[in-house]
């Protein structure tokens, strides 16, 4: 596993990862729409607006982006 800054080439996967993990991990805490409302802000572009103003990093396996942090 390799630990890495964030790159624009990282939002479509982190934002797909965001998504999964939201519905996935909160859908019995809260009311469907607001996991939909959830999964919806998080796209590609809000990962990349929020990695802009943050330090933000990855988790990789392989090709594959495991992580977010």
């Amino acid at each position: 596993m390799n630990i890495r800054r964030f790159t624009n080439e990282d939002a479509e996967s982190v934002s797909a990862l965001i998504r999964k993990t939201v519905g996935i991990s909160n859908r019995r805490d809260y009311p469907e729409d607001v996991i939909d409302a959830l999964i919806d802000l998080e796209t590609p572009e809000h990962v990349q607006e929020r990695a802009g103003w943050t330090h933000f990093y990855v988790a990789q396996e392989g090709d594959l982006i495991i992580g977010y942090l």
